[in-house]
């Protein structure tokens, strides 16, 4: 039970602090537990997925000591952190297709932090479960506040697409901002995913220096997500009290 209340645990802080920041139009918690059951779902194809990019480019153990630095960079981000986002937004994207819920840019900010946290949930029993309580404690302020938070900037970009798309605002400007909401959680995710496994190889391989300083950037960045996330939070906080309902269907046709 302990081991089961440090996977789930802070998975449910943070999906309630979602919820609570949404405070103009609250989202339905039934549907919002809906894109946590998928974003789940998704936790095992991107493992399958990852493992077989991994081993097609050769990139093998990420622990190996023999593994060049360049290829354990290009691992972390396109073998996994584009992989894990990517994935994300599809399924962020199917369950958003027609649900009608979906009727303001904040909208997408806890949606997409639902499936972000749903994916993390699934993650996190797997490896708590393996690793145990202090793996467990760990995570709670590091990889699940990780994906929370990759979830708020993907929900960001999309807020700002749903809104300059209502103010007609040119087509070039929406893509991109479409573009970035895959693109920019996937880099701060490859670069938490860097530091964080590069700290741990580094300790034990011998190099604890290295792997202290590796470890003192991670919580630098961490630091860093946590201050944009609520930045960008309250951004659209306030869009959204100055009034940005837009139709469903504006929103949830497109991908790119």
């Amino acid at each position: 039970m302990l081991l089961f209340a440090l996977s789930v645990g802070p998975v449910l802080i943070l999906l309630h602090g979602i919820y609570v920041a949404d405070r103009y139009e609250k989202e339905p918690v039934r549907n919002m537990l809906r894109y946590v059951f998928f974003g789940g779902l998704f936790c095992i194809p991107a493992a399958i997925i990852e493992l077989v990019i991994l081993e097609g480019l050769g990139f093998g153990r990420l622990d190996n000591p023999g593994v060049s630095l360049i290829s354990f960079v290009a691992a972390m981000f396109l073998g996994v952190a584009l992989v894990e986002e990517f994935g994300k937004r599809a399924v962020l994207y199917f369950c958003a297709k027609r649900d009608g819920n979906v009727n303001e840019p904040f909208d997408w900010i806890v949606y997409s932090v639902s499936v972000a946290l749903g994916f993390a949930l699934v993650e996190n029993l797997l490896y708590v479960y393996q690793g145990g309580a202090a793996t467990g404690i760990l995570r709670a302020f590091t990889a699940v506040p990780e994906h929370a938070l990759c979830g708020t900037f993907m929900g960001d970009r999309l807020a700002r697409a749903a809104y300059l798309e209502n103010i007609d605002a040119p087509a070039g400007e929406v893509r991109y901002e479409r573009r970035m909401s895959i693109i920019e959680p996937a880099l701060w995710h490859g670069f938490y995913d860097s530091l964080a496994l590069g700290a741990k190889n580094s300790a034990s391989n011998g190099y604890e220096t290295l792997g202290a300083v590796l470890a003192a950037s991670l919580l630098v960045l961490i630091i860093i997500q946590w201050v944009l996330g609520f930045m960008r939070i309250r951004m659209q906080q306030r869009r959204a009290l100055d009034g940005g309902r837009i139709p469903p269907i504006l929103i949830s046709r497109k991908f790119l």
